[in-house]
């Protein structure tokens, strides 16, 4: 759990700092566990399903969040490009998005 939510990655010299951010890691890892908690309750779900569900760790947890917001997204895109009012957003947000090059051409 450390390593997948980053929590191995700081060092902090005052107590309130560690206590600030074990809070956020343990509201991410609670965020993690709600999904798979949703998925256990489910009737429909087969045997072999509610086992990889049960089964699942942090670490795929955070993947199988991360697919769910790429599917989100995708669902996006295809649905703004269907209006020509959505292609102009999705054009004016990859401008802002799009890093700059400032530097000079040699």
């Amino acid at each position: 759990m450390k390593s997948t939510l980053g929590f191995d990655q700081y060092r902090f010299r005052r107590f309130e700092q560690v206590e600030g951010w074990l809070e956020v890691v343990l509201m991410t890892f609670l965020y993690l566990e709600w999904p798979r908690a949703q998925q256990l309750k489910r009737k429909d779900l087969s045997k072999e399903e509610k086992e990889r569900w049960r089964r699942q760790r942090t670490h795929g947890l955070c993947i199988a969040m991360r697919q769910a917001v790429d599917r989100a997204d995708l669902d996006y895109l295809a649905e703004a490009v269907q209006t020509k009012g959505g292609v102009r957003r999705l054009r004016r947000k990859l401008h802002e998005v799009t890093q700059r090059e400032y530097r000079a051409a040699a």
